[in-house]
């Protein structure tokens, strides 16, 4: 779906892969709703995502964007896997799983309203509040910083 670089697996000293994290279920009354300030673009039926907070590009799948599509904020992941199931005529088993998921893979990516990037991961203006004044990205428009900011010759 989510077709971001992570995975699941428990990376314990030296990064030696010891299996796979077990992780809860999302609950099923959340309302997810996507971030803020993503840009968004439909290439061939996967949705572009750019999070100008980190300058990370994400591609979701079409199945993916279709979900992203309907995260208005108001639906709940029940509510959406009844939905997808009935959609797409598959048990309502497999689309939890599934969805449960993508909305990790979204809340680790920071792409929904509340998860925010770790600071590491933040850019330009995303540092700090204060460099926004007057550029701009201020006005809503973005330009990733090797484009702002060239190197000198």
């Amino acid at each position: 779906m989510a077709q971001d670089h992570h995975d699941d697996h428990d990376h314990g000293p030296g990064g030696h892969v010891h299996g796979p994290v077990e992780r809860e279920p999302v609950d099923g009354a959340f309302v997810p709703r996507p971030a803020g300030g993503l840009r968004t673009t439909d290439v061939d039926g996967e949705l572009l995502l750019l999070d100008p907070r980190t300058d990370r590009l994400h591609l979701l799948d079409p199945v993916a964007s279709v979900i992203w599509s309907v995260l208005d904020g108001e639906v709940t992941v029940e509510e959406l896997v009844g939905d997808l199931a009935d959609a797409f005529e598959i048990p309502a088993t497999t689309v939890r799983a599934d969805l449960d998921a993508l909305v990790r893979s979204l809340e680790d990516a920071a792409l929904l309203d509340g998860a925010e990037p770790p600071a590491h991961q933040l850019v330009g203006a995303a540092r700090s509040q204060d460099a926004t004044a007057g550029s701009d990205e201020a006005e809503g428009l973005w330009r990733p910083d090797y484009l702002a900011n060239p190197p000198a010759p």
